[in-house]
């Protein structure tokens, strides 16, 4: 039987236009292309800047490109899809996510134990922070560099913890996530633990087994649930005004 180019062909261009797929979307998550439109524009794709945006998204999941029509040329069985989890830190925050949180019940309630600010005829108002993504991106010797990667890495990693931990006293509580904004965290109204130290007068011994005490309690929570804290400093300890009075 003769050789049919055609299907040859076809499949080349679909294993080519997939791997400029994958090149386009790792381009946006280190930074190097600014959305999908301008990466497929670059990649000479532009048709596929929707395909690209819902990838990223995660709302269509990646085939492998080794097989006819869906299924593999050689044994004549279906390709599993493979998710491609986002790796930039923006798009953690973009709803739909598999990192949604939900606030629990009961005396796992994270606002449960926060005090409002004020109080309206139908509502209650609190002061929070909003920890949001920093990406910076720079040019070195011709190339863009991002460290978009890193911050991903970190936000996974604080997620991660907020969504496990239950509540305690001694650690800030996690109140959910912005959609395209970043994590919502309590607001501490006090001073670093380094701006304690510094200030006069200086600590009494009683003051310094307390801080020591309550310390201990948060790091123990931490530890019970197997986890622990990598970047334990004097600047990432809050000091409430209360506890420094």
């Amino acid at each position: 039987m003769a050789p049919q180019p055609r299907r040859k062909y076809w499949k080349e261009g679909l294993k080519a236009k997939e791997e400029a797929i994958q090149k386009a979307i790792a381009g946006i998550r280190d930074g190097t292309y600014k959305n999908a439109r301008a990466a497929a524009k670059a990649l000479d794709i532009s048709k596929q800047s929707q395909t690209i945006w819902r990838r990223l998204k995660g709302k269509t999941k990646a085939h492998k490109c080794c097989g006819e029509r869906g299924q593999d040329s050689s044994q004549g069985v279906a390709l599993q899809l493979i998710y491609n989890p986002p790796w930039h830190p923006n798009s953690l925050f973009s709803f739909p996510t598999l990192l949604a949180y939900i606030v629990p019940k009961g005396s796992s309630n994270h606002m449960a134990s926060l005090s409002p600010c004020a109080h309206g005829s139908a509502c209650e108002l609190f002061k929070c922070i909003v920890k949001k993504p920093n990406i910076i991106q720079l040019e070195i010797n011709g190339e863009m560099q991002s460290n978009a990667s890193d911050v991903t890495v970190q936000f996974l990693a604080e997620l991660c913890v907020s969504m496990t931990l239950s509540r305690h006293h001694n650690v800030f509580a996690f109140l959910g996530s912005l959609e395209n904004i970043g994590m919502v965290l309590e607001y501490i109204d006090g001073h670093t633990l380094y701006d304690v130290v510094i200030a006069a007068p200086l600590l009494s011994a009683p003051q310094k087994r307390d801080y020591h005490r309550q310390l201990m309690a948060g790091l123990t929570h931490l530890h019970s649930y197997g986890l622990s804290y990598g970047d334990l400093s004097l600047l990432n300890i809050q000091v409430t005004t209360s506890s420094a009075a």
